[in-house]
């Protein structure tokens, strides 16, 4: 399934760059033993990294059920991760689309503000420092150049920033309920466990100052306005979009994004695969009208040969 639904996406799309929000595989680190995680590595890119035409970059962020999330994260399972999927802290520019990406280690973030009330990203574990040394140099990066430069930045994150709940997140989202993998948009969401804290949030924001904020995570399509992100822009809400998810084990309506950068603006589309209940629906239509069909055909068979045996007894 999933391998069709990407080259159709592919093919609809034409796409030059893949990002993929996290959560690769579904029973990764630190639960899978080597050999089984590199069997889900190779089953990521055997299902969805086959030639395509266009496509020249693959953009990974790190989920939770890439290598755990937060204190059950190690340095060494994002190490791994790195050397399969690529760095989870980078920033990432093309010139010739306008555009840069940051990728951000979002599941690390909460056990990085356990370490102190403020929000400084005080963890003293090699990830903490990581990221620290990594949003410091890009806040540098954002002061000297984010005022001259014309690039639009996207920042991609697995788990989203905060929000309280998802009754702000559109009318796509209002029209559905809750599900097994995932919560009505009632529902409030858990800080550190569905989405990020208020204050995590705040800083990101403002240390990396996005155009737009791509996440995953929660399994339910989501678009959401920052308000105040952006103080000193024309535009000051920044906007995120929570992609729901490209695969059918987590919601029978999976869907997909595609952004597109014209003359200096971003347009994300939603695109949304087969419903699998109408799938099945549909397989379970053609299997009894191809049972009936065979029906017909053995009845009419011996229909005729009794047609023909009469026949030839009144011809004898």
């Amino acid at each position: 399934q999933l391998r069709r639904a990407m080259d159709g996406a592919m093919h609809q799309a034409r796409a030059a760059i893949l990002l993929a929000l996290g959560d690769h595989v579904d029973e990764g680190r630190p639960r899978a033993a080597a050999d089984a995680m590199q069997r889900y590595v190779g089953r990521f890119r055997a299902a969805l990294l086959r030639g395509h035409g266009r496509l020249r970059t693959v953009l990974g962020t790190i989920g939770n059920h890439d290598a755990g999330t937060g204190h059950s994260m190690t340095p060494a399972m994002v190490h791994s991760f790195e050397q399969d999927f690529g760095a989870v802290n980078d920033l990432l520019r093309f010139p010739e689309y306008g555009i840069e990406f940051v990728l951000l280690n979002a599941m690390a973030l909460d056990k990085c503000h356990a370490f102190g009330k403020e929000m400084d990203l005080l963890g003293t574990g090699p990830l903490c420092q990581g990221i620290d040394a990594f949003l410091r140099d890009l806040e540098q990066v954002s002061e000297r150049e984010r005022t001259s430069s014309s690039r639009l930045r996207i920042l991609l994150l697995h788990m989203p920033l905060y929000r309280p709940n998802d009754l702000g997140c559109g009318s796509a989202r209002l029209e559905e309920s809750g599900h097994v993998t995932y919560l009505a948009p009632f529902e409030s969401l858990r800080v550190g466990h569905d989405v990020l804290s208020r204050e995590t949030s705040a800083k990101i924001l403002r240390v990396v100052d996005p155009d737009l904020v791509l996440s995953g995570h929660t399994h339910a399509q989501c678009v959401h306005e920052h308000e105040g992100a952006r103080p000193n822009r024309l535009m000051p809400n920044t906007v995120e979009v929570t992609l729901p998810t490209f695969s059918w084990r987590m919601r029978p309506d999976p869907s997909y994004g595609v952004l597109s950068v014209n003359s200096n603006q971003l347009r994300l589309e939603i695109c949304t695969l087969p419903n699998e209940l109408t799938v099945i629906t549909w397989y379970i239509g053609v299997g009894i009208a191809t049972a009936l069909g065979v029906t017909l055909v053995f009845v009419r068979t011996g229909l005729c040969t009794s047609a023909c045996k009469i026949s030839k007894e009144r011809i004898h």
